[in-house]
C-alpha cells in the first residue's frame, strides 16, 4: 500500500549542462565522474542503447576477475557483462543478450581486458582504467581489469540517461587518481536493513565508488546526566550488528536488529556484483558500550564509561575473540578496528591494543587493518606501519606527519565530508557541496582532491602523488541515535555527497560546481538496481484514486493500479467500502518518495484500528488517539499539534477526510477536513537534549 514517509531534505537544482551539437541535437556529456579525456567524433554518429543489442564478452577473459582489488569475491568479466545487460534492459526496456566470442561482432558492445598506459596519482599502474571506442554500430570497451570494464559501462549508462538512450561515436580514456573511493555509514547507532544497504551499494557503484565502510558497533552519545549515574550508561542505546549463534557471544547482538552470517554474506555478494567491497568495522576500545555490557572490563573510573579498560589485558583478549568469530564472515582483504578517541594518558595501552589486533587479525586471516586517526602521545611505543590511518580530524592527527612517519593514510576529513544525520551544530546535513569546489577556510578556490586534508592551511598537506595516500572515504554518522531519522533520510541527506566525493576522488578532470549541481539530479532515480527515491510511475499528477461509492476497485487515475480485497468480510455500501477486522484493501504499490499527498475519507467504529502499511512506514489510525507513523527504524512518530507540540488525538467515528502531505521542508503534515492540524515528529530533546525534530 502507499505509505507516507517522514520528510527528508531535498535541494532544488537547476539544469546547467555542457552541451555539444550532434546532428542538430544537443549532446550532454556531464557524467559523474568526468572522464579524463573524451573526443566526440565529428561525424555526429550515435549508438542507440534502446534497440535490441548484443553484449559480446571476449572469451579469452570471460572468466577473469580483478585480483588486485580489496574484494575476495570479485566478479568475472562475464558476471559484470550480465549485470550490465540487466541494467540496460531495466533502464530502456530493450533486450540485451550476452554472448562470448574471440572478437567483436559487426554490431553491439564488445568487452575485453587490456592494459592501459594510465596510472594512479602516485605513478603506479591503474587496474581501474579503461577506454571506450564507439561508432553508430559498435562500442568497444577495453579495461585494465574486469572491474575497469564495469566502470566503463557506468559511463555508457549515464551518458545514455542524459541523451535519451544514445551514446556518441568517439573515444574515451579514463581512470582514477586514487584506489580507494568510499562511503561510510554508521549502522551501529541506527539500524538499516540489508536490503536498504544493497540499494546504497548500487547507488555508490553508479559513480564508480568501490568501498562501502560499515561502522557495525557503537553507542549513542551519552549526555551529561549519564555520567552522573554510575549505572545509567548501561541503559543507553548501544548496538553490535553481527549476530552469531555461538553461545560465547549470546547477548552481544539483538537478533532482530543485526545481520546473521547468511544475510551479511548476501549483502557482500550483492555489493561485490557491482564492484563495491564492504569494509567492516568493529569499534573498540572507545565507543564500546555494547562490548562493555558483554564484558567485565569497562572503564570504571567514571571518566568515560563507553571505554573498555585496556589496563586489564583480558579486555584485549576478548576483543580478539570477537574478531576470531567474525573474520571468516568478511570477504575483504582489509577490515577496520575503529580504535577511535581513547584517553591520551593511556597511550601505551592504546598502542599495545592496536598492535595486538593487527598481529592477531593478520595471523588469523591475512587481512590488513585500518584505524581511525587518534594521536596518542606515547614516547616509547608506536603503532605498526602496517596499519592504515583513516584520518578524520586535525586535532587528532596531522596528515603530513602521518605520511612522513611512514603510515598509509585515507582521507575522511571531517570539515569536508562529515554529516550527522538529522541534526548537528558541527556537522549539519546535508553535505556542503561548496567546500568541495572552493576548498579551505578561508576559501582557496581549489577543487578538493584526496590530498587536501588541512582546510585551515592548504599548503600544509601531503603531496597528491605520495604512494602512502590511498584515497578517501566520506563518513556519515548517526550520533543522534536510532529514532532521530529514517533509512531514507540517509539517502536524501547524502545523495549529493556520494557522487561529489566519488567524482573528485576519481579525479576532477575540470568538473565545476555549476556542472555538478546541474547534472547530479539526473542520476538520483536512474542508478540501476535501486529505487531510493521511491519513484512511482504515473501518467499524470494523480498516481492512484479509488471511488468506493461506485463499488469498484478500479484505479481511476488511469495508471491501472487496481486494488484487491484480502481476507474476508469486506463489502460495499452506498457510502463506500466497509472493511472488517479480518479483511484488507491491497494495492500493487509500495512507497512514494518526496512531494506527495495522500487523502483518505473514512469513518471508524469505536475501538477500530486502521493501518496503512508499506515497506518504509506504517500509519496507524484509531478514533480519539493521535495518528502514528512507524518508520523503518522501528520507532513511532505521533501526530503533534503545531503550536504546543503535544500529541494530537483525532476523532474518526463521524466520518472525516484526512490528508497527509510529505514535502521537502515540512516533513509529513496532516489536514483534517481541509484544516491543518499537525505534523508527525518527535523532538530530539526527548532523548538527546537537542531542539530539532525527527
Amino acid at each position: 500500500m502507499i505509505a507516507p514517509i517522514v520528510l527528508l531534505r531535498l535541494s532544488t537544482l537547476s539544469l546547467l549542462c555542457n552541451l555539444v551539437a550532434v546532428l542538430g541535437a544537443k549532446l550532454n556529456l556531464d557524467v559523474l565522474p568526468k572522464p579524463l579525456s573524451w573526443t566526440v567524433s565529428p561525424s555526429g554518429a550515435v549508438f542507440d542503447l534502446k534497440r535490441p543489442l548484443s553484449i559480446v564478452v571476449d572469451s579469452a577473459f570471460a572468466s577473469e576477475s580483478t585480483n588486485s582489488t580489496l574484494s575476495l569475491i570479485p566478479p568475472t568479466l562475464l558476471n559484470f557483462a550480465h549485470t550490465f545487460a540487466t541494467d540496460v534492459e531495466n533502464t530502456y526496456g530493450s533486450r540485451a543478450s550476452v554472448i562470448t566470442a574471440h572478437s567483436a561482432l559487426s554490431t553491439g558492445i564488445f568487452l575485453t581486458v587490456a592494459p592501459t598506459n594510465l596510472t594512479l596519482a602516485d605513478g603506479s599502474p591503474s587496474t581501474e582504467s579503461y577506454t571506450i571506442s564507439s561508432s553508430s554500430k559498435l562500442v568497444s570497451v577495453s579495461g585494465a581489469s574486469p572491474l575497469a570494464v564495469f566502470w566503463a559501462t557506468r559511463t555508457i549508462l549515464q551518458t545514455a540517461v542524459l541523451n535519451d538512450g544514445i551514446f556518441p561515436a568517439g573515444d574515451v580514456l579514463d581512470g582514477p587518481d586514487y584506489a580507494i573511493r568510499g562511503h561510510m555509514l554508521d549502522v551501529g547507532r541506527h539500524w538499516y536493513s540489508a536490503g536498504y544497504l544493497t540499494e546504497i551499494c548500487s547507488y555508490l557503484s553508479y559513480f564508480k565508488m568501490n568501498e562501502f565502510h560499515l561502522h557495525l558497533s557503537d553507542n549513542a552519545n551519552p549526555s551529561e546526566c549519564v555520567f552522573r549515574s554510575p549505572t545509567k550508561w548501561l541503559e543507553y542505546y548501544a548496538r553490535f550488528r553481527l549476530y552469531s549463534d555461538n553461545p560465547a557471544f549470546a547477548g552481544l547482538a539483538l537478533k532482530n536488529e543485526s545481520y546473521d552470517r547468511q544475510t551479511f554474506d548476501k549483502l557482500q555478494q550483492d555489493c561485490a556484483a557491482r564492484g563495491v567491497t564492504i569494509i567492516p568495522e568493529i569499534e573498540a576500545p572507545g565507543h564500546s558500550v555494547r562490548l562493555a555490557r558483554h564484558l567485565p572490563y569497562w572503564d570504571t573510573s567514571g571518566r568515560w564509561p563507553t571505554l573498555l579498560n585496556l589496563t586489564i589485558p583480558a579486555s584485549t583478549s576478548i576483543v580478539e575473540d570477537i574478531w576470531t568469530e567474525f573474520l571468516p564472515w568478511f570477504h575483504s582483504t582489509e577490515v577496520s578496528i575503529g580504535a577511535d578517541e581513547y584517553p591520551s594518558d593511556l597511550a601505551n595501552e592504546y598502542v599495545t591494543f592496536v598492535n595486538a589486533l593487527d598481529d592477531h587479525i593478520r595471523s588469523t586471516s591475512h587481512k590488513a587493518i585500518r584505524a581511525w586517526g587518534t594521536k596518542e602521545p606515547s614516547t616509547t611505543m608506536s603503532i605498526s606501519k602496517d596499519v592504515t590511518i583513516q584520518h578524520w580530524a586535525l586535532f587528532d592527527d596531522d596528515p603530513v606527519e602521518v605520511v612522513n612517519d611512514g603510515y598509509p593514510i585515507i582521507n575522511s576529513q571531517d570539515w569536508v565530508f562529515y554529516v550527522v544525520i538529522k541534526y548537528s551544530t558541527s556537522y549539519p546535513p546535508p553535505a556542503n557541496i561548496t567546500r568541495f569546489f572552493n576548498f579551505g577556510q578561508p576559501s582557496t578556490g581549489l577543487t578538493w582532491n584526496a590530498s587536501l586534508f588541512n582546510y585551515t592551511d592548504a599548503a600544509h598537506n601531503p603531496s597528491p602523488s605520495t604512494p602512502l595516500l590511498r584515497g578517501a572515504i566520506a563518513p556519515v554518522w548517526n550520533d543522534n541515535g536510532p529514532a532521530a531519522s529514517t533509512d531514507l533520510e540517509h539517502y536524501y541527506e547524502t545523495r549529493e555527497l556520494i557522487p561529489v566525493s566519488a567524482a573528485l576522488s576519481w579525479g576532477a578532470h575540470g568538473l565545476t560546481q555549476e556542472v555538478f549541481e546541474g547534472t547530479v539530479s539526473n542520476f538520483f532515480t536512474t542508478a540501476p538496481a535501486q529505487n531510493l527515491a521511491r519513484v512511482v510511475k504515473s501518467e499524470g499528477p494523480t498516481i492512484l484514486q479509488y471511488d468506493f461509492v461506485s463499488g469498484s476497485l478500479e484505479d481511476k487515475s488511469g495508471n491501472g493500479y487496481n486494488a484487491q480485497i484480502g481476507g474476508h468480510g469486506a463489502h460495499f455500501t452506498d457510502q463506500g467500502l466497509v472493511l472488517t477486522p479480518s479483511s484488507s484493501l491491497e494495492t500493487p504499490l509500495g512507497s512514494k518518495g518526496l512531494n506527495h499527498t495522500y487523502t483518505i475519507s473514512l469513518a471508524l467504529s469505536k475501538h477500530a484500528t486502521v493501518r496503512v502499511s508499506g515497506p518504509d512506514t506504517v500509519l496507524t489510525l484509531r478514533d480519539g488517539q493521535a495518528p502514528t507513523m512507524r518508520a523503518s527504524n522501528g520507532f513511532d512518530y505521533p501526530l503533534r499539534d503545531l503550536a504546543t507540540n503535544a500529541t494530537l488525538p483525532v476523532g474518526l467515528t463521524k466520518g472525516t477526510t484526512i490528508t497527509f502531505a510529505t514535502t521537502e521542508l515540512a516533513g509529513t503534515e496532516a489536514w483534517q477536513d481541509g484544516r491543518k492540524i499537525g505534523a508527525f515528529n518527535t523532538p530530539l530533546s526527548h532523548f538527546l537534549n537537542a531542539t530539532y525534530y525527527a
